[in-house]
């Protein structure tokens, strides 16, 4: 009985469930989505809005230039930036937002809507500006250029002249670009305000809705170059110290302010506009010595600005060096009357260097001093012919400081052979007066003995002529023949190999000469 009773139930809600049309729905499709995208400038504070025929909605960006309008009805949008002092950015392009979803509309770009005044130099807040810098101001319109200039002021107050239109991107554009030249330097370490009141103003007559104005601060007087450098090492005895500042000096104060360790004596040259000193001391410095120069903070330049920092630097003078040498190291052929030339880099004690010099072979002569530093030694005789010779100077020699010669300097060079270098006649000659004599002259001092024994003379059948000799000193020989040459004759005269200097070293070649006279009238 009870399985008929249910069974009756189910049988009645069946037939109730067909008398309804009823829709169960087991999702809900969102109507509305969200718009998201990205401005810059990031900090613009841009408001950013949805359109769709009129404004739907809206949303500022966040401080880094996104933004997200939500709850926007399923549909296509257009969309509207805007921001204080940028031009107001209106897309074209459409946007579709769908049912519960997120749609980027990308990044976004506005532009600035210049100013009167687009950009100045130095720009507001700029430091570290130079002194003999030139202020420039850049409008956006053509100005009245006497208002601009009756406008502009500039505090500590500088005198200065008005140049416009000096550009290369626009220069045929009136009154846009203005510069300002000072007459002269900026004070250093000091706040410069500039200013344009209101009453600059355009060509159509409109002027600043407000005073403008920028500042900037000036660098401080300091040292821009100097040499040497602070640490250098083998500097020249004869180097001067040479400082560049980066304003115009107050000669005195620096002069004051200057200071060398260990003390030497000097004279100071300024170079205009009084930027740059040398120091150039009396005397050389002293070798192998290590130098500290200070300039301290009194130093100021014309404007009474002190120097922002002490300079101090220090280098090593070089030691005691051989410039120049005369003969050249290993030269060949030298002269035999030859001297010997030294420079040295420094001012020497000359008696130490007599004592410390020395010529092997040893060979006596005297000193020449052209100054402290540069010596000549002549021999008093020609030095041997083709023969080798070495120059030293040692370690005794010192300079006036008491300073050593680190090591000792030699060079060695060698001397060229007899030779002659003059005769009369001619070799080959065939014109030659009967009455002719015969000269001989050598590069070298002779043995006059050894020469004339050495000497002959023959005419074409052998036949010895005799005769006599003179000495132009004792490099120049004379012969004499003892009877008048024959015409039309040709001759021989030769110098064996016996021939000598007074060293004793040996004519290299037999020396020969042939000539002819000339025919009888």
């Amino acid at each position: 009985m009870e399985r008929k009773i249910v069974f009756l139930l189910i049988i009645l809600l069946i037939l109730s469930s067909g008398c309804s049309k009823k829709t169960f729905n087991y999702y809900n499709q969102p109507e509305k989505g969200s718009l998201v995208g990205m401005v810059y400038p990031q900090d613009s504070g841009a408001r950013v809005s949805a359109w769709q025929g009129g404004e739907v909605a809206w949303s500022y960006i966040d401080s880094e230039g996104l933004f997200k309008i939500e709850e926007l009805p399923v549909g296509t949008y257009t969309i509207k930036v805007e921001a204080e002092g940028y031009y107001t950015y209106e897309g074209q392009e459409v946007f579709t937002i769908y049912g519960g979803g997120t749609t980027t509309a990308g990044r976004i770009v506005l532009y600035k809507i210049p100013g009167i005044i687009t950009s100045t130099y130095p720009s507001d807040g700029a430091t570290d500006i130079p002194l003999d810098v030139q202020i420039r101001i850049n409008f956006a319109k053509e100005m009245d250029t006497a208002s601009v200039e009756n406008a502009f002021g500039i505090d500590p107050e500088v005198e200065g002249v008005f140049i416009w239109n000096e550009t290369k991107d626009d220069p045929y554009v009136l009154g846009k670009y203005l510069r300002f030249i000072p007459s002269y330097n900026l004070k250093g370490e000091t706040i410069y305000t500039v200013t344009l009141n209101t009453t600059a103003s355009d060509l159509s007559g409109v002027g600043l809705s407000e005073t403008f104005s920028f500042t900037f601060t000036t660098r401080g007087v300091d040292v821009v170059s100097h040499y040497p450098l602070d640490g250098d090492v083998d500097v020249s005895t004869q180097a001067s110290i040479n400082i560049s500042f980066r304003s115009v000096m107050d000669q005195q104060s620096v002069i004051d302010a200057l200071s060398i360790e260990p003390e030497i004596e000097g004279t100071i040259n300024w170079y205009k506009p009084n930027k740059t000193f040398s120091f150039y001391p009396l005397r050389y410095w002293a070798t192998n010595t290590l130098y500290t120069v200070k300039i301290d903070t009194t130093a100021k330049d014309t404007s009474g600005v002190n120097l922002s920092d002490s300079l101090v630097f220090s280098f090593t003078i070089e030691g005691i060096k051989i410039r120049y040498s005369y003969p050249y190291d290993k030269s060949m052929n030298v002269r035999t009357d030859t001297y010997i030339h030294i420079e040295f880099n420094t001012l020497m004690e000359q008696s130490s260097v007599i004592e410390a010099y020395s010529l092997s072979p040893s060979t006596d002569g005297e000193f020449h001093w052209a100054n402290l530093s540069e010596f000549w030694f002549y021999p008093y005789n020609d030095l041997a012919a083709d023969s080798n010779y070495s120059v030293k100077i040692d370690t005794a020699a010192y300079d006036l400081h008491g300073s050593k010669l680190d090591k000792e300097f030699l060079f060695d060079f060698r001397t060229e052979p007899i030779r002659i270098v003059t005769n009369r006649p001619e070799k080959g000659e065939t014109y030659v007066d009967p009455n002719s004599y015969i000269y001989i002259g050598f590069n070298t001092d002779m043995d006059q003995v050894s020469v004339v024994d050495a000497f002959r003379m023959v005419d074409f059948d052998s036949v010895e002529i005799e005769g006599g000799f003179n000495w132009n000193g004792l490099r120049g020989m004379t012969f004499y023949p003892g009877t008048t040459l024959e015409y039309d004759k040709e001759y021989l005269v030769t110098i064996n190999t016996q021939a000598k200097d007074l060293h004793g070293v040996l004519l290299p070649r037999v020396f020969s000469l042939w000539f002819r006279t000339k025919p009888s009238d």
